[in-house]
């Protein structure tokens, strides 16, 4: 699977050539551009590049764009795709929100309105993927901890040290869940119009993503008691780490209308 592009990546699947042209001269200084000529090609390109997103249009030969939505949709469930269909087909644009297409637009569209529209969708993306790979790294996190808790045979020998790690714990995971619960009242909040919100939603992310990894460092750290009674002291940088703890605090603090200075 391809890394993700810094610029973001867009597939364009449509049998037109011109169609295919134009959005690629509209869209190449902006993101990388990939175009298939059917559904195929675009599935193969879906599996190969891992787009931001994809411009399908709605009527091809062979496979069209419903068709090729619900093949898309059993790939990547959370690549945003937007239909393109023509004047006065709007019951066939229904159908494809229907089936799990993210937006669409008629033809012949509005140069403006379709760069807006997937600078929206490619964030979206993003923010979507990061997001689920959050969860799946703290999934795999709490499931490696309890398989290592039912193995281990010294936790009574290091009772007090065990108490200070799961102390030292819950404070980065106490961070996680505050901000877990600020991202999901923006999505909910702003379903309809979440491009308004979707730096501050990216920086939630960021902040949970950092927590995370603390918290797996802090479990590291305690596997390897069982191993060895002493670690090894290493500098930290006092500034940062002062700077982490106020950002963990902060949607704690602002719901009870403290502000925090340091």
């Amino acid at each position: 699977m391809a890394a993700e592009h810094t610029r973001g990546t867009v597939l364009v699947i449509d049998d037109e050539l011109g169609p295919r042209e134009s959005l690629r001269i509209l869209l190449k200084n902006d993101y990388q551009v990939l175009s298939a000529d059917n559904v195929d090609a675009g599935l193969q390109l879906l599996r190969t590049h891992q787009p931001d997103a994809i411009v399908m249009d709605i009527r091809m030969p062979q496979k069209n764009g419903i068709v090729g939505l619900s093949e898309i949709r059993k790939l990547d469930p959370l690549v945003s795709v937007i239909m393109l269909t023509g004047y006065g087909a709007l019951e066939t644009a229904q159908e494809a929100i229907r089936h799990g297409a993210n937006d669409y637009l008629y033809k012949p569209f509005d140069a403006r309105e379709i760069q807006d529209i997937l600078q929206r969708h490619v964030q979206r993306t993003r923010v979507e993927r990061r997001r689920r790979r959050t969860e799946e790294e703290l999934r795999q996190m709490v499931d490696q901890l309890g398989a290592d808790l039912a193995q281990k045979e010294r936790l009574a020998a290091i009772g007090q040290k065990s108490a200070e790690f799961v102390h030292d714990l819950r404070n980065p995971l106490t961070a996680v869940l505050g901000y877990v619960e600020l991202l999901a009242e923006d999505l909910k909040q702003s379903k309809d119009k979440l491009a308004e919100r979707w730096t501050d939603t990216a920086e939630y992310l960021e902040i949970i993503e950092r927590n995370v990894a603390r918290c797996r460092e802090l479990s590291e750290m305690w596997l390897s008691l069982g191993r060895k009674e002493s670690g090894q002291l290493q500098p930290v940088a006092v500034q940062e780490l002062l700077q982490e703890v106020v950002e963990s605090v902060r949607p704690m603090a602002d719901a009870r209308g403290v502000h925090v200075e340091w």
